[in-house]
């Protein structure tokens, strides 16, 4: 390490030199070559020559291979692989254990053996999740046959619900036609389409996207829309009653079929 004369300001190595200055004969201060040996004593690399500097260069970089971190150990890495296959394990066991559950429970939704089935009629009333719904008329609406394309035709289906439901979704709905065609209630998208109305004016209308209660509310009528091929007059309205409207994986466990007939258009 250089230090510089606190006289002629010129640089030199106080330890090369015992401390005297090589330009004017001033002496180092005591701190100066303290300094000085602490740094040299301090760095990586020491010597004055080639044979010293390798020879340095080499010890310190025994020691530093020496010091091996502990996780650099071979017993300690053996037992971080271990520890890391059995966790590889617990995930991908986990990952299929969860997987086959969905695949179960997928099977069962579509599996309609044991659902019970009860059948009704226009007029009848049904329970589900503690609301009274009753399918109250079901009639072809002309004004929307502009807006079709091909031999097809929109019925609207009425009904009543009791209200004052925990919940808004009561079921969904879907209409089976006698010659086998099925569809579902349309949702607000169409709705607004064939209607010509805008999302907050869909909110204020009584069209609904499946069987829905009003919160807190009593009694309501509300309407929902289905596209049927032109021929078939005689539907099968389906409303499903689940075990538990509040979980995720809900499992139905009544089907309600409703037998409908058009009205004459008016």
């Amino acid at each position: 390490m250089k230090v510089a004369c606190s006289v002629c300001r010129k640089e030199f190595d106080p330890l090369r030199s015992r401390g005297v200055c090589p330009y004017c004969g001033m002496h180092a201060s005591d701190v100066q070559l303290a300094e000085a040996q602490r740094e040299v004593e301090e760095a990586p690399v020491k010597g004055n020559n080639l044979k010293d500097i390798l020879k340095s260069y080499l010890n310190n970089k025994i020691k530093k291979e020496q010091k091996l971190s502990p996780l650099r150990k071979k017993g300690v890495q053996l037992i971080l692989c271990l520890i890391l296959v059995g966790c590889m394990a617990g995930v991908g066991f986990m990952g299929y254990k969860k997987y086959e559950d969905r695949l179960e429970y997928y099977r069962s939704q579509r599996d309609t053996t044991y659902i019970k089935t009860e059948q009704y009629a226009l007029g009848d009333s049904v329970v589900i999740g503690g609301v009274s719904v009753r399918i109250t008329r079901c009639r072809v609406v002309p004004e929307y046959q502009s807006k079709l394309e091909g031999s097809f035709k929109v019925i609207e289906v009425t009904y009543e619900e009791s209200g004052k439901a925990e919940y808004s979704k009561l079921s969904d709905a879907y209409v089976c036609t006698a010659g086998g065609f099925t569809a579902r209630s349309l949702d607000r998208f169409d709705i607004m389409d064939l209607e010509g109305i805008t999302e907050e004016e869909f909110r204020s209308s009584d069209f609904t996207e499946g069987v829905l209660s009003e919160l807190g509310r009593d009694s309501s009528t509300h309407r929902m829309l289905f596209v049927v091929p032109e021929c078939e007059t005689t539907h099968t309205l389906y409303l499903f009653r689940s075990t538990d409207p509040y979980a995720r994986d809900k499992s139905t466990e009544l089907r309600c079929e409703f037998t409908l007939g058009e009205e004459a258009a008016e």
